[in-house]
């Protein structure tokens, strides 16, 4: 395994290292509100490197796992009645199409006013591979999958919902469940134990896949895989926590999880990836 600090790579440099990577792992990346206000906003972390990072690879597939079993319950904020007999989910996001990929365009209207353009697009082939790696996921575990949607307003979610119906007709084995957005956000809260695989596109994931992290307790406890259809990286759910650099108080859970994640889905690594997860749990225990 190489390891490398950025600092010292060019931006070419780096790029030909992770082409020719099997895997990648990504360490945290982000600065606080007010350094960042020091970096023009097309050249700040998330939109001058990982997003280009995202689109160059291709990793479409985002695997966010909200677990916490009972013997971890107490790191979570909600109660134990809640909390039942463990967390398991899994949460797949579509991870480079919608509103963070679409089209942008600022500038002055005819008005003289200050306007921002975003625009959300999605077509039914990017819809339909994410929702083929979540009906698999589904079929490997309970067989059902929660769709998660915003039909009542956006009609992207409307295409989102025709697709993952058609898609679903090859898994009639996986019950499929659709729900608002905002209602699956309530359900994590007063009953997370109702969900087990939930799909969704970009934006959605992103803010539930953290609210996520919030029920376990903590980000620092949330691992993930961004799977494309050639490379594959690795990294932890949250930032980089600048605040507490130095502290010798941050939580490696996230970043040596996202090392199992790696070992199992990139190099079929089943046992030694199952032996990373049993020792961080029995550190907690």
């Amino acid at each position: 395994m190489l390891i490398l600090r950025l600092a010292t790579l060019s931006r070419i440099q780096l790029r030909a290292i992770c082409d020719e990577a099997d895997a990648i792992l990504k360490g945290p990346i982000g600065l606080n509100h007010e350094e960042s206000k020091k970096i023009p906003v097309d050249l700040q972390p998330e939109r001058g490197a990982l997003l280009p990072m995202r689109r160059r690879y291709n990793t479409y597939a985002n695997f966010r796992p909200v677990y916490l079993p009972k013997g971890l319950a107490h790191f979570s904020p909600l109660k134990p009645e809640i909390i039942g007999e463990g967390i398991d989910i899994m949460i797949i996001r579509e991870l480079v199409g919608g509103l963070y990929f679409g089209h942008k365009e600022t500038g002055i209207n005819e008005d003289g006013r200050r306007y921002v353009s975003e625009t959300l697009e999605y077509n039914e082939d990017q819809i339909k591979r994410i929702m083929k790696v979540a009906f698999q996921t589904a079929q490997k575990r309970k067989k059902v999958l929660h769709n998660i949607h915003k039909s009542n307003v956006l009609k992207s979610s409307v295409l989102w919902n025709e697709v993952c119906l058609e898609v679903g007709q090859d898994f009639p084995d996986v019950e499929v469940i659709n729900i608002l957005v905002d209602a699956a956000a309530t359900y994590l809260c007063l009953n997370p134990g109702m969900f087990d695989v939930m799909v969704m596109e970009n934006m959605f994931g992103d803010i539930l896949s953290d609210q996520g992290g919030g029920i376990l307790g903590s980000l620092g406890l949330m691992p993930s895989a961004c799977i494309g259809p050639d490379k594959a990286y690795y990294e932890p759910s949250h930032g980089s926590a600048p605040d507490i650099a130095g502290q010798n108080i941050a939580n490696p859970y996230s970043m040596i999880g996202s090392v199992a994640m790696m070992l199992e889905m990139s190099f079929n690594m089943d046992a030694e990836a199952k032996n990373l997860w049993q020792a961080m749990q029995s550190v907690f225990r």
